[in-house]
């Protein structure tokens, strides 16, 4: 293989690996009283705590074009890594500090549909079965926010929390095509009687 061929390759590769760029991430950090169980009572009164809500906007930034092709990821999801110096267990946050998902900003059930109608009942479906399994679809313009709540007590320093977001660019939206089949005149038989 010629220098040439190869560094035409790697540019192919940082084209596709650019792609990744268009999963756009925000990060929202409020103060707020948070709703615990008091441990030192046996009743297990809730007592209000000092914390914070963090809420994590996770979007897809790519154009909506005609001539540019459709990037849509997915298995999106949002990753957290608490620092080790934690004292309260995953499992114990996970029951006192749920996890919420808002999804009104990138529908499940109304996904991207075909206009065209084909002649063997078939579509592209917008997303297979096998590609729900691996988590969320985001399609260009759509965001899905993740917000969780954690005490100080908890986590002193929130700037410890690693935040990632995870998606995949999909092949088969990126390379699926639809081209027109315009009917002309020249496309015409002569003696035809229509």
């Amino acid at each position: 293989m010629s220098e040439n061929q190869n560094f035409n390759s790697m540019d192919s590769f940082k084209l596709i690996r650019s792609l990744g760029g268009f999963l756009k991430t925000e990060v929202k950090v409020s103060e707020e009283m948070i709703e615990t169980k008091n441990e030192n009572k046996s009743s297990m009164e809730a007592i209000l705590t000092p914390g914070c809500s963090i809420e994590v906007s996770i979007s897809n930034a790519a154009p909506i074009e005609p001539n540019y092709p459709l990037v849509v990821f997915i298995g999106v999801g949002l990753g957290v890594q608490f620092p080790k110096v934690m004292h309260a267990s995953i499992k114990r946050m996970a029951d006192e500090f749920a996890f919420d998902t808002d999804l009104t900003g990138a529908p499940q059930d109304d996904l991207f549909r075909s206009k065209i109608n084909r002649v063997d009942d078939l579509e592209f479906e917008a997303i297979t079965i096998n590609e729900q399994d691996l988590g969320y679809v985001l399609f260009p313009g759509k965001t899905i926010k993740y917000k969780f709540r954690i005490t100080y007590k908890a986590c002193p320093n929130i700037k410890q929390i690693k935040l990632y977001a995870e998606g995949t660019v999909s092949t088969r939206h990126l390379f699926h095509q639809v081209q027109e089949i315009p009917i002309s005149a020249g496309n015409m038989i002569s003696g035809s009687n229509h």
